[in-house]
């Protein structure tokens, strides 16, 4: 993937989710967080300068990979 500005923030979002849920102590927190970096990785960019979404085909990010990322804070 191209080195930009939206694929250093998608690449953040996936290692806070990852960490967050190796650091939960709840197992219904570990899987929300898990299910949430399934579903960011089926929307992540494709390998292009003008990115769409794989998963939904919309240009990128697309609204669940933004709610995603917002919700982590990246």
């Amino acid at each position: 993937m191209l080195d930009t500005p939206e694929r250093r923030r998608y690449d953040g979002a996936q290692a806070k989710l990852l960490a967050a849920r190796e650091h939960a102590t709840d197992r219904e927190v570990r899987d929300s967080h898990l299910k949430s970096a399934r579903t960011l990785q089926q929307h992540r960019p494709e390998n292009e300068t003008d990115p769409d979404c794989d998963h939904c085909g919309t240009p990128w990010p697309c609204a669940t990979a933004e709610y995603l990322m917002r919700t982590v804070g990246a």
